[in-house]
């Protein structure tokens, strides 16, 4: 496979994925296992997580998400395997949950569940539901698959949320501890590097600074690149936010309806155990605009709260379309960079009409 030109890659041929706060290069490495076969591009700068898929390779997982819910015998079959995989995971939680020291064969065991769960997870996500879910209106076979994948999409999250944050990093956390390594550094190592330290092998601490301070993965073809300090520069430039003192957002409208209202964003920060994200769900006020990444259960707490949801990812099928669907309330996905544009305080209005969500900064929360 000849290797890729980094400085041809740009904004507008990709889509993006989500972003995170608080995710090391190990993260990664475990998503783009399965995501490398979309062509799917992570930048890690500046302490932030972005990931985008390249626009064909869409293109690619939305028809092969409508064939899949489109073939009764191809989805059962799926969701046997999907079960069977969820049940794994299960299993690997309640045993890592009480563990107090970690072996070689513990971590490849984990590292290998976590990254499974990607291959089943992604068929979920709204590079593969969206186009099956806008021809489902008349589909009875659609509407029931994408129903059920539904039901199995909000446990399979919350597992994954489990296993990939919780669990993931509680077991660094014990290796780190184990060969004395900084907590911070564990997460920056690859998966070879953490398995090395078995055998007494460390990593060059140079290498993880560097990664600490910036690094791009590309996953193309199933396998998954990384450039050299010039390309990382240039492409992280290519792909920083831009616009971002615009004051009209676009999306894709996910339950219809207008509001106006005060917004509380709330950003997916996980790199103080989860304290940052609990505490700013914590704040949040009813009758307030929720601005976020995406929702998980973990937001169910507060969705009723909510007049309307704003996302910056997220799809027709996902979390917080179906969620705003069933509480009567406007929903938008897809809105790009949406909680580094709006802030907490700001006034704004959500019109989601049938085709184009548009928002509106009405004004601005200078305090």
């Amino acid at each position: 496979m000849d290797k890729t030109d980094f400085t041809l890659l740009t904004q507008e041929g990709f889509h993006p994925l989500f972003a995170f706060k608080g995710i090391g290069y190990l993260f990664a490495q475990h998503f783009l296992y399965q995501y490398s076969q979309h062509d799917t591009l992570t930048i890690y700068d500046k302490g932030f997580f972005r990931s985008f898929i390249f626009r064909e390779g869409m293109n690619r997982t939305l028809q092969e998400g409508l064939e899949l819910f489109s073939d009764r015998e191809k989805f059962d079959a799926y969701l046997k395997d999907f079960e069977v995989y969820l049940e794994k995971a299960r299993q690997t939680i309640d045993r890592f949950t009480d563990k107090e020291n970690i072996t070689e064969s513990d971590w490849i065991d984990l590292s290998t569940t976590l990254k499974e769960i990607w291959v089943y997870h992604d068929k979920t996500e709204a590079i593969f539901t969206d186009l099956a879910f806008s021809q489902s209106k008349e589909n009875t076979l659609l509407q029931n698959n994408l129903q059920r994948l539904g039901e199995i999409k909000f446990p399979s999250s919350e597992i994954l949320h489990k296993l990939g944050l919780d669990i993931f990093y509680r077991v660094l956390d014990m290796i780190a501890t184990q060969f004395r390594v900084a907590p911070q550094d564990i997460k920056f190592f690859s998966e070879d590097e953490v398995k090395n330290l078995f055998s007494g092998k460390m990593p060059e601490q140079e290498i993880v600074e560097r990664r600490q301070r910036a690094y791009i993965l590309y996953g193309t073809g199933g396998k998954i690149e990384e450039p050299n300090f010039e390309e990382t520069k240039k492409v992280i430039e290519q792909f920083r936010p831009k616009n971002l003192d615009t004051r009209e957002l676009h999306g894709t409208s996910a339950s219809l309806g207008k509001v106006e209202g005060r917004a509380r964003v709330i950003l997916a920060d996980y790199s103080d155990d989860f304290r940052a994200v609990e505490n700013q769900i914590a704040e949040m006020q009813e009758g307030e605009i929720l601005v976020t990444e995406n929702t998980t259960v973990q937001f169910m707490v507060i969705l009723r709260k909510a007049v309307a949801i704003i996302t910056n990812q997220g799809g027709l099928n996902s979390h917080a379309a179906i969620t705003s669907r069933e509480l009567h309330i406007p929903c938008i996905v897809a809105v790009s960079d949406a909680t580094e544009i709006i802030r907490t305080g700001d006034r704004i209005s959500v019109s989601a009409e049938k085709n184009d969500g548009i928002i509106h900064i009405l004004s601005r929360n200078n305090s």
